[in-house]
């Protein structure tokens, strides 16, 4: 345990989504590794079979209720619940990265265009190049998937030019949240505030992504997936209010 030591690790990228070792080392006792695993294992399960449960819940109010906000909501819990799953997926069995990798690419950038639909319909009419435009970004999750499937085929330009692209996206979506959650007029509806004030602390932490590209988690999720499990939690809070005005107003 005294003086210097060299490692060399010899890895391979054949995929071309990520390193060939995608998370850094950790070095400690057997005891502190292994307990670290466990707690991250745990906390990943939690999140995602939370988010899994608000979400088939909402998804089945909102084919009860024809609710379209509950069904945006609804998907938007499924979509992260996807995403943060890898974790304890890698600790229930091998996981392959093709094609798990690329439906958590498919479902994370999924989460910002449910997320700037459910803007458009909290804030009512909306210009149509704006409205046009929230729509057309829904094509951007089917694109990084087909570039996730294709990437072995794909040269590291092509590549490189796609992750620019990327957090390009990421920087449209956060400053589109952010602008219609400051811009709107919010005083006569508390809801769509307590909705709109979620929504600034998702587009906050795409902001945080981008700032800190090289920040990398050790127990707990990256920017997004935190504020993103925040805000899952958020909505279906004021889902379950709705429903039970919906339900009083019933009985009466």
């Amino acid at each position: 345990a005294s003086g210097d030591v060299q490692l060399l690790l010899t890895v391979s990228d054949w995929s071309q989504l990520y390193s060939g070792m995608v998370y850094p080392p950790a070095f400690g006792t057997p005891n502190a590794v292994n307990a670290l695993l466990k707690e991250r294992f745990a906390i990943s399960l939690t999140v995602t079979a939370l988010a899994a449960i608000l979400g088939f819940f909402q998804l089945a109010l909102a084919a009860i209720l024809k609710n379209r906000r509950s069904l945006l909501s609804g998907l938007i819990c499924v979509a992260f619940a996807v995403s943060a799953s890898t974790p304890a997926l890698h600790q229930l069995t091998a996981t392959g990265i093709v094609p798990w990798y690329s439906i958590e690419i498919f479902c994370r950038h999924a989460i910002y265009v449910l997320s700037l639909i459910l803007v458009l319909d909290l804030c009512g009419r909306q210009h149509r190049a704006i409205k046009a435009a929230s729509y057309a970004a829904a094509l951007f999750p089917f694109l990084a998937l087909a570039v996730s499937l294709l990437a072995p085929q794909l040269s590291y330009r092509q590549m490189l030019l796609f992750s620019h692209t990327a957090g390009a996206y990421k920087v449209l979506c956060s400053l589109w949240l952010l602008g219609t959650a400051f811009f709107s007029k919010t005083d006569q509806e508390p809801d769509r505030t307590i909705l709109l004030a979620g929504i600034c602390i998702f587009a906050s932490s795409l902001v945080a992504d981008r700032l800190y590209p090289s920040f990398e988690p050790i127990r707990f999720g990256w920017f997004s997936e935190i504020a993103g499990f925040l805000f899952a939690l958020l909505l279906s809070f004021l889902l379950l209010r709705d429903s039970a005005r919906f339900y009083k107003r019933q009985f009466i």
